[in-house]
């Protein structure tokens, strides 16, 4: 009699091939991406900064549906703290927060060799012209309104990190 090939779940074969140790969703496509300094695969990370709470949940619940990882930071200086200890593969930059700003962490990010190559897609609800033009001489990757929702957000996204 022959012998039965054990059949693998769609989540135990994203563990085994990718070597993806966190939770795994149904119906979720994940993003991955090849470290090459640890040689490792794993899923893309994310920073959001933005000093609105609600808008960080809301933004990473989005991102987390979409197979992404993400980490997350209330303020200009607590994300280049964060970028210190954490690896990156896109950074979501409010625009206009307190004390720091996005314009003045994008270009505090572009100072330092270790992040500066990370794409930055700034989010904001700014329409004006001023501010349109400030963002596109930092070269962002993409500039995504806060009003225009997720599909365009998460299009951004894909396009940032493909």
């Amino acid at each position: 009699m022959p012998m039965r090939k054990k059949r693998r779940s769609a989540k135990a074969a994203v563990k085994k091939v990718y070597g993806y140790e966190g939770t795994i969703t149904e119906g979720t496509v994940y993003s991955y991406v090849y470290d090459r300094q640890t040689g490792v695969i794993r899923m893309s990370v994310i920073l959001l900064v933005d000093d609105d709470g609600d808008m960080l949940k809301l933004t990473s619940r989005w991102l987390t549906k979409a197979g992404y990882e993400t980490k997350e930071a209330l303020s200009g200086g607590e994300a280049l703290e964060l970028l210190k200890k954490t690896k990156a593969d896109l950074i979501l930059l409010d625009y206009a927060m307190p004390g720091m700003d996005g314009p003045q962490t994008l270009e505090l990010i572009r100072e330092d060799e270790s992040i500066r190559n990370i794409p930055v897609i700034f989010r904001t609800g700014k329409e004006d012209t001023e501010a349109m033009g400030i963002m596109e001489t930092l070269r962002p990757a993409a500039v995504v309104s806060k009003a225009e929702g997720k599909l365009p957000l998460l299009k951004a996204v894909e396009d940032a990190l493909s």
